[in-house]
């Protein structure tokens, strides 16, 4: 009966997402709405002229509202960006003059950063309970974590949950939870339910209800960092944003998400893919410049 009566509650939240999507909480008549798709920003542009100095952080590969900025108000952009492809795009773009940009970048610290080789991801795959106190080890002393998981369906009722990774800047671990029975691995579900750890989720309903349903752990202190993009355009335009919309607006990736469909044939004795996992590791490490670039919004 309690199964049942979930599947109902699931269902009627789907269905309240789908009636009543979020609307803005304050109206601007004013308000516009500048740049494509997945790199758009709306403003209230009453204060806006030809005087104006504006700052653009994390550039990507998409000036789309800067233009539109500068062709629209005649306003001098500023524009950030430290990751070497996006500074070698801009170097190939035709810009006008008032598009001014430096490849560094805003951070709480001064001196240079090393970023993370998207194509080579540094993960470790953890399929025992020794391998898993040594990654809990490392991450308990950590403010911050990315988390993300894999499974075989959207449903968390019909599927089969493969994976959780828990992510720093430099390191994902990726916990195999067809090897590990993670609800009963108490270190584990100590540390998603920690309050003090702040856990960086993309459409973090989502992976909670997966993580909540298989293994009864209700994960404490999440950061959203798509109902954080949200906010950040005050309600005014998408009330959905992909992960591979932030990975290219804040962190000049191309998140490549083909190897995701390869999960669903996945069964519970099927071996992980080097592709897979590499995918699962890319997915939890990228959140970061995410989360530092929206901070810094």
């Amino acid at each position: 009966m309690t199964g049942l009566i979930d599947k109902i509650i699931f269902a009627v939240k789907i269905l309240n997402d789908y009636f009543f999507p979020i609307t803005p909480d304050v109206l601007i008549p004013s308000a516009i709405t500048l740049g494509n798709s997945g790199a758009s920003f709306t403003i209230a542009p009453n204060q806006i002229n030809k005087e104006s100095i504006i700052y653009s952080f994390g550039v990507g590969f998409d000036i789309s509202f800067d233009l539109a900025l500068i062709e629209k108000y005649d306003s001098t952009i500023y524009a950030f960006d430290p990751t070497p492809r996006s500074a070698d795009w801009i170097n190939q773009q035709k810009l006008p003059k008032q598009f001014i940009f430096e490849d560094i970048g805003v951070a709480a610290h001064d001196g240079l950063v090393e970023f993370f080789p998207p194509e080579n991801p540094d993960y470790i795959h953890v399929t025992n309970e020794d391998l898993g106190n040594k990654a809990l080890e490392e991450l308990e002393t950590k403010k911050v974590v990315g988390v993300d998981i894999e499974g075989t369906s959207l449903d968390p009722y019909d599927g089969i949950l493969l994976t959780i990774q828990i992510g720093t800047p430099e390191k994902t671990f990726i916990f195999d939870a067809r090897e590990l029975d993670l609800g009963k691995f108490k270190r584990f579900k100590d540390f998603l339910e920690n309050s003090k750890i702040i856990k960086i989720f993309h459409n973090g309903k989502f992976d909670y209800k997966h993580i909540k349903q298989h293994f009864g752990i209700s994960v404490c202190n999440i950061y959203d960092t798509m109902l954080t993009e949200v906010v950040l355009n005050a309600g005014i335009g998408r009330g959905y944003y992909s992960l591979r919309d932030l990975a290219s607006k804040y962190a000049s990736f191309d998140l490549e998400k083909a190897v995701r469909a390869t999960f669903e044939g996945v069964t519970a004795h099927t071996k992980l893919t080097e592709a897979q996992l590499k995918y699962s590791a890319i997915d939890t490490l990228i959140m970061f410049p995410i989360f530092d670039e929206q901070i810094v919004c």
